[in-house]
């Protein structure tokens, strides 16, 4: 899917989306993704229901996260093309400010990364509650900008 000058697709935050998915596939990341994928594989676990959607930059934690999900259905999505690599057959690359899909059908979404890498969180989030089921769950993962991660 190619984005064309003047798209809705969000933008990174001055270019902040592609150094941060290298640093995430470092052998350097290796302790972070192994902590994030444990905290997020029991988060995952308690989503139920039809679809689960999970948009960030990691493929790998991901794929890792999500195996104890208990939704029939799990849609991986990317935000920006770069990051598209290693996705399978049920992956998208999304504007995460204007998603695809149906209000209210999705159960579970899980955002990695995305409202700190994102043009506009509050677009965002308004696109979370607009496709969220009535009782769905979402799971929000990212750094505290003001601590030393948010450098």
């Amino acid at each position: 899917m190619a984005t064309e000058a003047g798209s809705k697709y969000s933008k990174p935050r001055a270019g902040a989306s592609m150094p941060f998915v290298a640093w995430l596939d470092s052998q350097a990341a290796v302790p972070f993704s192994d902590f994030e994928i444990e905290v997020l594989s029991h988060e995952a676990r308690r989503f139920h229901g039809e679809f689960m959607l999970w948009l960030g930059p990691s493929v790998k934690v991901a794929k890792a996260s999500s195996q104890r999900c208990m939704v029939k259905a799990c849609f991986f999505g990317a935000v920006h093309l770069g990051e598209i690599d290693g996705m399978t057959d049920e992956g998208v690359v999304v504007a995460a400010d204007c998603l695809p899909f149906p209000s209210n059908s999705i159960d579970g979404l899980v955002l990695h990364h995305v409202l700190e890498l994102g043009a506009d969180p509050r677009a965002v989030l308004r696109e979370v509650q607009r496709i969220l089921k009535p009782g769905g769950r979402v799971v929000v993962c990212g750094f505290n900008s003001l601590s030393m991660w948010g450098f």
